[in-house]
C-alpha cells in the first residue's frame, strides 16, 4: 500500500530516504499496475528523478526552517531559493511524463492518475501539487486548481516567418513555462502566404465568391498554428490549436472584412486547463451559418484584442519593430521608441498612418479597459521585454494637459483631396450624399455667407476615378461652383496630449501653409494635407519641430 504523506521535517528525510529506492512499483504487486501506468513505465527513470528532484527541494526548505531557528528569514530565503531550482527540474520532467503519456492515447486526467499511481514517490509530487499547483503540468490536478492569469500574445506574419523564427517563439514559450501565467498565441500567416493564396485564387477564378475566397484565405493561420504547435511538443510544452470556428468566433456582415459579434470562452478554459499555451488562428471566425469568415486588414491584431477582452488578460502585440516609434525610422533617423502612450494618442496614430496597431483592434481593448504593448518579436523570444510601448487609459489624466506635448508623427501616403465650393448648403449635402459610397473623411466644412459653402475632403487614392465621376456628374445637375479632386496626395499628423492650443498649432502648421491643401485640428491631433512630394520634408520639420523642444527653431532652418 501507498504510505501516508510524511509531515515534518524528519519525515521529509524519511521521504528523500525512500526516493531513493530503484524501482517505483517496488512496494506494489505486478497486478495491481494499472494499464495507464503501464503505458508510461518507459520513462519511469524519469519520473523517478522528477520525485527526487522534488523531495530534495521541500526537504532542503524544511530541514532549513525548522533547524536555523536563529535566522529564521534568512533560512526561509535559502529554502525557496533552493525550492526554486528543484522545482524546476521537476517541471520539466512531468511535463515530460504527461507529453508521452497524451501521445499514448492518455488524456489530461489520466495522466493525473499516473502521477497518483506512481507507487512510494507519490507524496512528493502530491505535496508539490499543492503548494505550487501550476509548478505540473496544466491540467494534471482537476480539483481545486485556480485559474490563474492569462497573457494573450500576438505574433505577426513577419515574426513567423520560416522554421527559424517558429523554433525561436517555442523556444521562448519553453522558458516561459514556469511562470504563473498561461498564454494563448494568436498566429497570423506567414508573411506572404496571403498574398499567395489571393494570387492562386485569381489564377483560378476571377471573381470568386467571398465565400469561397475566405475558405481560401483562412488556411494561411491554420498552418501557422499547426506547425508552432508541433515546434511546441517537441520542447515538451503542452499546447492546443484552434480555429475561429472552434473557439468559436461568432462573426457578422459580408465576407472578406467580417466583423466580430461575440467570442466563446467555455473552450477556451478547457484548454486553458489543460495546456500551458493555446494557439488561436487570427483573421479568422464563423458567421451564423457555419461559414468560414476572415475579418479584413488587421484582423489578426483584432482577434488578439477580441481574446484579451472577454479573457480580461493583457495583450502582447510582437512586431518586426520594437514599439511604436515618435516617427518612421525610414524618413527620420533619429525617432525613437516611445516607452508610454495613451490610448487617444493611439488611437489617432492607428487612424491616420501608423501601420503598427490596427485602430479596430484599439476599438475592442479600449471597450474592456485592459493593457496592451507593442513590442519586437527578437527582443521578446530573447527574453528582454524592457524595450516596448505600452498603450495606457488613463495617461491623460497623468500628465500635465497644460503643456502641450506632442507624441509621434505618422503620416499616410496615396490620398485624393477634394474640395468642393458651391452657393448653398443644399449643394453640398447634395455633394456628400453622392460621395458616400466611397471612403471619405470630411476636413473641414465652412460657410462664408453670400460666397456659399466650402468643404474639403480626403479619400484613398484607389477611389479618386469615382469621385472625379461623381463630381462632373453633380457639376452639371446642381450649382456646383467649383471642384478639385487631387489624386497625388498625401497627409501628416502630429499627436499629442494638448497639441491644439492655438500656439502650438500656428508654430507647426503656418510654415507650410504655402505647400498644404488643407489643414485640420482636433483634442489631441493637428493634420496637413499636402503635395505627395512634399511628404519627406514635411515629416522631417514636424518631427525636428514638435519632438526635439522646440517649436519654431527647427521650422525656420
Amino acid at each position: 500500500m501507498t504510505p501516508r504523506q510524511p509531515t515534518g521535517a524528519m519525515s521529509v528525510q524519511r521521504g528523500l530516504r525512500g526516493c531513493m529506492s530503484n524501482d517505483l512499483n517496488s512496494q506494489r504487486p505486478a497486478h495491481a499496475i494499472g494499464p495507464m501506468q503501464r503505458s508510461c513505465c518507459g520513462i519511469r527513470d524519469r519520473l523517478q528523478i522528477a520525485a527526487l528532484t522534488v523531495a530534495m527541494g521541500l526537504g532542503c526548505y524544511c530541514v532549513a526552517q525548522y533547524q536555523a531557528m536563529g535566522n529564521a528569514r534568512r533560512a526561509r530565503r535559502i529554502g525557496i531559493r533552493i525550492q526554486r531550482a528543484a522545482l524546476q527540474e521537476a517541471y520539466l520532467y512531468a511535463d515530460m511524463l504527461r507529453h508521452t503519456a497524451m501521445a499514448g492515447g492518455v488524456d489530461a486526467e489520466g495522466s493525473a492518475l499516473t502521477l497518483r499511481a506512481a507507487g512510494t514517490h507519490c507524496w512528493a509530487i502530491e505535496l508539490l501539487a499543492r503548494t505550487q499547483p501550476l509548478v505540473l503540468c496544466a491540467g494534471a490536478w482537476r480539483e481545486g486548481m485556480p485559474m490563474h492569469g492569462v497573457v494573450v500574445r500576438k505574433y505577426g506574419g513577419t515574426s513567423v516567418a520560416g522554421a527559424l523564427r517558429l523554433a525561436r517563439i517555442a523556444s521562448a514559450a519553453q522558458r516561459r513555462q514556469l511562470s504563473r501565467r498561461r498564454a494563448v498565441v494568436v498566429a497570423s500567416a506567414m508573411s506572404g502566404e496571403t498574398n499567395r493564396l489571393v494570387n492562386a485564387l485569381r489564377r483560378t477564378v476571377r471573381e470568386p465568391e467571398p465565400i469561397a475566397a475566405d475558405a481560401v484565405v483562412c488556411t494561411g493561420e491554420q498552418v501557422t498554428i499547426g506547425l508552432l504547435s508541433a515546434a511546441l511538443w517537441e520542447r515538451c510544452v503542452s499546447n492546443a490549436a484552434l480555429t475561429g470556428w472552434q473557439v468559436p468566433i461568432v462573426t457578422n456582415g459580408a465576407h472578406t472584412r467580417s466583423l466580430i459579434s461575440s467570442v466563446g470562452t467555455r473552450r477556451l478554459y478547457t484548454v486553458l486547463r489543460v495546456s500551458a499555451a493555446t494557439m488561436v488562428a487570427g483573421f479568422q471566425g464563423v458567421d451564423e451559418r457555419g461559414y468560414s469568415s476572415t475579418l479584413g486588414r488587421g484582423g489578426s491584431d483584432t482577434t488578439a484584442a477580441a481574446l484579451s477582452s472577454v479573457l480580461r488578460s493583457p495583450c502582447l502585440i510582437y512586431t518586426d519593430v520594437p514599439g511604436v516609434c515618435t516617427g518612421d525610422p525610414r524618413l527620420v533617423p533619429s525617432a525613437r521608441v516611445i516607452l508610454r502612450i495613451s490610448y487617444e494618442e493611439m488611437c489617432e496614430l492607428a487612424g491616420f498612418g501608423s501601420r503598427v496597431v490596427h485602430d479596430r483592434s484599439l476599438t475592442l481593448q479600449g471597450r474592456s479597459a485592459v493593457g496592451m504593448s507593442v513590442l519586437s518579436s527578437s527582443s521578446g523570444t530573447c527574453n528582454n521585454e524592457k524595450l516596448r510601448t505600452s498603450i495606457f487609459f488613463n495617461l491623460g489624466r497623468l500628465m500635465h494637459m497644460d503643456r502641450p506635448q506632442a507624441t509621434s508623427v505618422s503620416y499616410r501616403r496615396c490620398r485624393a483631396y477634394v474640395y468642393v465650393r458651391a452657393l448653398g448648403g443644399g449643394e453640398v449635402i447634395l455633394t456628400l450624399g453622392a460621395l458616400c459610397g466611397e471612403k471619405i473623411e470630411l476636413l473641414w466644412c465652412q460657410h462664408d455667407g453670400s460666397r456659399g459653402v466650402r468643404a474639403a475632403m480626403t479619400s484613398p487614392a484607389a477611389s479618386a476615378p469615382g469621385l472625379e465621376g461623381a463630381l462632373c456628374h453633380l457639376r452639371c445637375s446642381t450649382r456646383l461652383r467649383r471642384s478639385q479632386c487631387d489624386a497625388a496626395s498625401c497627409d501628416v499628423s502630429t499627436v499629442g496630449l494638448g497639441i491644439r492650443y492655438a500656439q502650438v498649432a500656428c508654430s507647426i502648421a503656418l510654415p507650410m501653409l504655402r505647400s498644404a491643401h488643407a489643414i485640420a485640428t482636433s483634442e489631441i491631433r493637428i493634420t496637413l494635407c499636402l503635395k505627395e512630394r512634399d511628404l519627406r520634408s514635411a515629416v522631417v520639420r514636424m518631427h525636428y519641430a514638435c519632438l526635439h523642444g522646440d517649436w519654431r527653431r527647427g521650422l525656420a532652418d
